[in-house]
């Protein structure tokens, strides 16, 4: 996969870029939130998408293993 940098990464170079920009992402909002004492906003997969530089499918399979793991766990 092609980044913006004009390089191409790996699978796990494009997975740690996804996981730090989703972090970033929620750290930001939190962050935000609480130095203005604002409720913290629900994003769109076309919001969380843009921001991390990736595809709305993409973020649809992440969000669809973390609820798969969640369902795993809560069944324990």
């Amino acid at each position: 996969m092609k980044s913006f940098f004009g390089r191409f990464e790996n699978r796990k170079e494009y997975e740690e870029r996804l996981e730090a920009m989703m972090k970033s992402l929620i750290l930001e909002t939190a962050l935000y939130c609480f130095v203005f004492d604002k409720p913290f906003p629900r994003f769109t997969r076309n919001q969380i998408a843009d921001y991390c530089g990736c595809s709305n499918d993409t973020i649809r399979r992440i969000e669809e293993d973390a609820l798969s793991k969640l369902e795993k766990i809560s069944t324990n």
